[in-house]
């Protein structure tokens, strides 16, 4: 089990190009197009919410959310 929550970011972020920088980072982030057969959902994610929201998990999200606005800066 667990809980999840489904994140729909800009169409222009490609959230697979998200997925491989954030773990790069060592952030694990389930894009969109994994719960597809069409082409549909590459700008959305689902983040693992179960664990408790520490520091931790606060740098990690803000990691997060500077990759996403480095990928939004690169596709103007």
């Amino acid at each position: 089990g667990g809980t999840v929550l489904w994140v729909e970011l800009p169409e222009r972020i490609d959230t697979i190009q998200l997925y491989q920088r954030a773990l790069a980072a060592r952030i694990s982030i389930a894009p969109g197009a994994l719960f597809t057969a069409q082409k549909r959902y590459r700008s959305a994610l689902r983040l693992h919410t179960a664990l408790r929201f520490d520091e931790r998990m606060d740098s990690a999200m803000r990691t997060l959310g500077l990759i996403a606005h480095q990928l939004l800066g690169e596709s103007d």
